[in-house]
């Protein structure tokens, strides 16, 4: 009953490196899982690979926040952004529930922000290197994209896009797949799949996939 990949981490070796995929949620099941525990938020801004306590400290909220725990040297308020964030900090001392009330949401709120800024700079970057026809870098920096947002419908359909352009279609269909697994009403994904699907040759699944994308629109 246990998969193949972390068959060695479970039954022999647990110092074994844990593949990529086995790290988080699979893009199958993060949408309910953030509808459930994450207050309906959408899964496109998770970022896997967390930003740094530097990077967050500096933000409008976390320094309003310091303000009022009196929290005035910046190192101080870097290992506290940190411990916060780690969940380092319990509830059994009455300073650690202040520093946890006054912290957690305003980090909560900077690092969705730092996300949405961090991606729509690296979309940019991304759409000039596709207008040059810069495919390979384009994909290089779409796929480290993808890497600490996992869940972006964004970052799939432009790698799988690049890949597409690159002739790399095995590569191409897997991505649109997990987009669709993330978004299944979206037709603009249906289409790019069919598209794929019909450049593979496989045009019965081409057509169901333009069948999908207009059931949608209906």
């Amino acid at each position: 009953m246990v998969p193949d990949d972390i068959r060695n981490i479970v039954l022999d070796t647990p110092e074994v490196e844990v593949p990529q995929r086995w790290r988080a949620l699979s893009r199958r099941v993060i949408r309910p899982w953030m509808a459930v525990l994450r207050e309906s938020r959408e899964p496109d801004f998770f970022r896997v690979i967390r930003h740094p306590p530097e990077k967050l400290v500096n933000h409008t909220r976390i320094q309003q926040a310091m303000r009022s725990l009196g929290v005035e040297d910046s190192d101080d308020q870097v290992r506290h952004v940190r411990r916060v964030a780690n969940a380092e900090l319990g509830m059994s001392s009455a300073e650690d529930r202040r520093i946890i009330s006054a912290l957690n949401e305003a980090i909560g709120f900077a690092r969705a922000q730092c996300s949405e800024e961090e991606q729509l700079q690296e979309f940019g970057d991304i759409d000039r290197l596709f207008r040059v026809q810069k495919y390979g870098a384009a994909l290089v920096k779409a796929e480290d994209l993808l890497h600490a947002y996992p869940y972006s419908k964004r970052a799939l359909d432009s790698v799988a896009r690049l890949h597409e352009v690159r002739g790399n279609l095995q590569q191409a269909l897997e991505h649109l797949i997990d987009s669709i697994a993330l978004e299944p009403m979206n037709p603009r994904a249906w289409r790019s799949l069919a598209d794929v699907l019909n450049r593979r040759g496989n045009e019965r699944e081409a057509q169901l996939a333009v069948m999908c994308g207009r059931l949608i629109r209906i």
